[in-house]
């Protein structure tokens, strides 16, 4: 019997987490950006962006 592979070896898995942090990171960066150009209000900005995210769909083509 062969060993087991481990689930986090797993090539999809590992792209997964790979895109999965990539967008964290870019939003943590984003909100730093937002931060450093207008700190008074940048959870107010970045809370509009993910909420926008989440409420508006892009155009589906037909």
């Amino acid at each position: 019997m062969g060993q087991k592979e481990s689930f986090f070896k797993r090539p999809a898995v590992q792209t997964l987490l790979a895109s999965v942090l990539c967008a964290v990171l870019g939003i943590l960066i984003g909100f730093i950006i937002l931060w450093f150009m207008n700190a008074e209000h940048a959870s107010e900005g970045m809370g509009a962006i993910l909420t926008n995210f989440f409420k508006y769909r892009i155009a589906q083509r037909h």
